[in-house]
């Protein structure tokens, strides 16, 4: 907070991990909390009006036509290649896996790209704690992977791939099948919703299912 008074801003941008310190900052500065709302919007839709928040504020409308036309046009094209299949997001922490639901931290592939999560009624952001035979019985055409002791930086952490690599998992469809897709967990779980991560995270979708 120091620093921050230090540096004398005339707005402060902040992202939803920072939504309880609002108040604090306003002391500072005008603050705007900048995140995507998939509860009323579409990912892309959410996505576009904070673009356009920033494009009126720092005079920039043409660039996000642009952003917007190319994430759209590679989510189309993601949604033809899916269509009429299942998946099932997962997130592997601490040697243990649990599955997310619609409008969770995998709402870009669930409820934008219109793959179906078979995950059923899920409650906590960092999803529900699952089993592997979990995986094994819901069998979708899919397994989405974000590995969170990657994006935390746990110290002696196994990684995600190690952690799916076994003889249960291996007998699902999606091992089969090599669709398997592990995200990169910095865009995926820690700070997604602008436009580099989501340049990212439609990368990793693309490396996985276009392949």
């Amino acid at each position: 907070m120091e620093a921050l008074a230090e540096a004398e801003p005339d707005v402060i941008f902040i992202g939803g991990r920072l939504s309880e310190q609002y108040e604090a900052l306003s002391r500072i500065a005008p603050v705007i909390l900048v995140a995507l709302d998939t509860k009323t919007d579409t990912f892309l839709g959410s996505l576009e009006s904070n673009l356009n928040m920033f494009a009126e504020i720092f005079d920039a409308g043409d660039a996000v036509a642009d952003y917007v036309a190319d994430f759209t046009e590679r989510v189309e094209a993601l949604q033809k290649a899916t269509a009429g299949e299942t998946c099932l997001i997962t997130m592997v922490s601490s040697g243990s896996v649990s599955v997310v639901g619609n409008n969770g931290r995998g709402t870009l592939i669930d409820t934008q790209i219109n793959i179906e999560n078979v995950a059923g009624e899920v409650g906590d952001t960092h999803g529900d704690s699952a089993s592997f035979e979990l995986l094994l019985d819901k069998n979708p055409d899919w397994i989405f992977a974000i590995d969170r002791d990657s994006a935390i930086g746990s110290e002696g952490a196994k990684a995600a791939k190690e952690i799916l690599e076994n003889e249960i998992v291996r007998g699902t469809d999606a091992h089969k099948n090599n669709r398997i897709v592990y995200l990169i967990a910095d865009a995926w779980y820690l700070a997604s919703g602008g436009i580099e991560a989501t340049d990212i995270m439609l990368s990793d979708l693309e490396k996985g299912i276009l392949k």
